[in-house]
């Protein structure tokens, strides 16, 4: 299954590039193929239509040209994963009124499932790490007092291996 990244990109620190980046993750970690607007070549044939420069660097395209180039990607897609923030994005709602006209399956991802992959993705890293200081002998247990609240709540202790609740392990 090849899945396309769509949220919100303009306005953002760095483009957005934290939040594609971990949805990026979270769908290869699944065993799909993924496809990003981030990754998107707008270069093409011909002359760039008039619109609203994205960049000043040299050799920079219009958003309309950024826009036709995702547009081709998303099409050769099987399903679509929507950004927290979709809603408040031109480009990204215009992918999510493409891929509902084209009958192509949407999901959305929620800002909590990203914060959760992205506080798995630390303690995987986190878990590796101790593991080589301690020659490779398992991590020791977390305790989880009480209800989980915020980011540390994320983290449940399984007979001794950290999860967190969108089921991710330190391998």
């Amino acid at each position: 299954m090849i899945v396309y990244i769509a949220g919100p990109m303009t306005g953002y620190p760095d483009y957005n590039r934290r939040s594609f980046m971990l949805a990026e993750q979270y769908v290869i970690g699944r065993g799909w193929q993924v496809r990003s607007p981030r990754n998107t070549d707008p270069a093409h044939a011909g002359p760039c239509p008039a619109g609203e420069q994205q960049s000043t660097a040299a050799g920079s395209h219009p958003y309309p040209c950024w826009v036709r180039a995702s547009l081709r990607m998303m099409l050769e897609c099987d399903s679509v994963l929507m950004l927290p923030g979709w809603q408040q994005s031109r480009g990204a709602s215009l992918e999510r009124l493409v891929a509902e006209s084209s009958a192509m399956p949407i999901t959305e991802l929620q800002q909590a499932d990203l914060d959760a992959f992205g506080v798995a993705k630390q303690l995987k890293a986190d878990c590796r790490a101790a593991a080589r200081i301690r020659g490779a002998t398992a991590p020791p247990a977390l305790t989880n007092q009480g209800p989980p609240t915020g980011r540390e709540g994320s983290v449940i202790c399984v007979g001794g291996v950290r999860r967190t609740r969108v089921g991710e392990t330190c391998d």
